[in-house]
């Protein structure tokens, strides 16, 4: 067998081994490809795939610029893949024009 390569076997030296009290992430940082091809409509799929794109520059910035970004499991990744199009969280409502203030 070849010798060892010094700097790994000094980088493995200091692998710390033990695992008690580690928390393991569950999730997807991104959605499983599985949701976008196991839907039962075309019309969903679009959607699914509209909503990606809709949302990915905003979720792979915080996943590569956030120190809190975090994994999401594929319950909720269906529930934002599933939003409708016009839907935007942060802005008011719309009022109605035809609604007369006094």
């Amino acid at each position: 067998m070849p010798p060892a390569i010094l700097a790994w076997r000094s980088a493995l030296a200091h692998v710390i081994t033990d695992q008690e009290g580690v928390v393991f992430e569950t999730g997807y940082a991104f959605p499983e490809p599985g949701l976008f091809v196991g839907v039962t409509t075309e019309e969903r799929q679009a959607l699914y795939f509209a909503n990606w794109l809709k949302y990915q520059d905003a979720l792979i910035y915080q996943l590569a610029f956030s120190s809190s970004a975090s994994t999401m499991s594929n319950k909720l990744w269906r529930m934002l893949l599933t939003l409708p199009l016009n839907h935007n969280p942060v802005a008011p409502p719309k009022r109605d024009n035809s609604e007369k203030t006094s």
